[in-house]
């Protein structure tokens, strides 16, 4: 009596197992770097807290219409997503190019797709307990809890894959880890610009401001925004802010398949 053969995993659980493999090997890589752990976990609060004073040493938040508070979160959430993600990423993709090691994952049955979340998913968890944190204790010491809180998840959720796809884009530009820093640096500033994170759209051009909304965070702001304030909390907003981050997703997506390199520059 022959005994059954044991069923084929599916694809989705080897996805899984894949990634976890993946982001276990870049936690150990990442925790082993002071200075990656000091960029990624101090610089943010420094930034957030130069943010703070400027913003009420030049009463921003009056010409707003929010307080101090509200314009923080939505502001710490843009920085967040920015120096977590899309800064470290960058460097992370080049590194990982450069000693080949993208390319050796290649020749397994890893997918282009797994190899690229998982090099990101400490990032990505840092990134969330940040945001949780720095939303929690503005809640508790200036804001009050979020009336719509629903749309500070999807802010954040909706806004990580935009900046894998970032990440890996800006990466096709860079040679070196150094190189890699100036073009996040210049991304990081174009970023925080764009998105109404540094400058409030309320202080542009209504014109300026109406094409910034469409830009790639800038609809995570304003749902971050909305999240504290509930303006612009209305169902068809919503759904138009969450289809633009889905079709920045798709772009950066689309444009990683496209151009992402593989394999060492020589």
């Amino acid at each position: 009596m022959t005994t059954p053969a044991a069923p084929a995993p599916s694809y989705a659980a080897e996805a899984v197992q894949q990634l976890k493999g993946l982001s276990r090997a870049e936690l150990a890589m990442f925790a082993r770097s002071r200075m990656n752990l000091f960029n990624v976990l101090v610089v943010p609060a420094m930034i957030i807290c130069g943010m703070l004073a400027t913003v009420s040493q030049f009463s921003i938040s009056e010409e707003t219409g929010r307080s101090l508070g509200q314009m923080m979160v939505s502001t710490s959430l843009a920085v967040v997503l920015i120096l977590v993600v899309y800064s470290p990423l960058t460097a992370v993709y080049v590194v990982r190019r450069e000693e080949a090691v993208l390319k050796r994952l290649r020749t397994g049955e890893v997918t282009d797709p797994i190899i690229l979340i998982g090099c990101a998913i400490p990032y990505l968890a840092v990134a969330v307990a940040q945001f949780a944190i720095i939303a929690v204790a503005l809640s508790v010491i200036s804001t009050g809890a979020p009336g719509l809180p629903h749309l500070a998840v999807l802010a954040l959720l909706l806004s990580l894959p935009i900046c894998i796809g970032l990440a890996a884009f800006s990466s096709v530009a860079c040679r070196t880890s150094e190189a890699a820093q100036g073009v996040a640096t210049l991304g990081l500033l174009v970023l925080l610009l764009t998105s109404g994170a540094a400058v409030p759209l309320e202080l542009f051009p209504d014109p300026v401001a109406a094409v910034l909304r469409f830009f790639p965070l800038t609809p995570a702001v304003d749902l971050a925004n909305s999240a504290w304030t509930g303006e612009g909390g209305s169902v068809g907003s919503v759904l138009v802010k969450c289809a633009t981050l889905l079709a920045w997703s798709a772009i950066t997506a689309a444009a990683t398949r496209r151009v992402f390199r593989w394999d060492p520059r020589e």
